[in-house]
């Protein structure tokens, strides 16, 4: 039997070898994914899994050698440039955090101030009060020639 009279006897044959041959390639895909996401890498996105089979593909066009990949000089502009604003988002994070950091002791020693300006003031009415009795305490023995009970 030859290959169109099998076809025309199991037409459902020709499916299965179309959808075998189909196969093919979605399992490689699966499988260079499965090379790519490890244990570690297994909670990336769609859009980064793309983007790393895409270098994979390409690499294949360098013999899988990154340093005979060409660099533009535009990639190279782009990536001083992201260098640059990263750097100052950082030094103005750090200035920001230092800010807050200075805020944060000079209300901390103005509340250690207020409260020993509160300490100091009911020591000074404790000591006032203490003062008047014994003022009255005085000036009653002398009235009196005796402390009042």
């Amino acid at each position: 039997m030859t290959s169109v009279q099998s076809i025309l006897v199991f037409p459902w044959l020709s499916k299965l070898v179309s959808v075998s041959h189909g196969n093919a390639d979605v399992e490689r895909g699966f499988s260079k994914s499965g090379c790519i996401l490890t244990d570690t890498s297994t909670a990336v996105s769609l859009k980064i899994l793309n983007a790393r089979l895409s270098v994979c593909d390409r690499m294949l066009a360098y013999d899988c050698e990154p340093h005979l990949v060409p660099v533009p000089q535009v990639l190279l502009t782009l990536a001083h440039q992201a260098n640059a604003s990263y750097t100052t988002y950082l030094e103005r994070k750090t200035l920001e955090e230092a800010e807050a950091k200075q805020r944060k002791a000079e209300e901390e020693a103005a509340a250690s101030a207020r409260r020993q300006a509160q300490k100091d003031f009911e020591e000074g009415q404790k000591q006032l009060v203490s003062l008047e009795e014994s003022k009255h305490r005085t000036a009653c023995k002398r009235k009196f020639g005796r402390l009042p009970t």
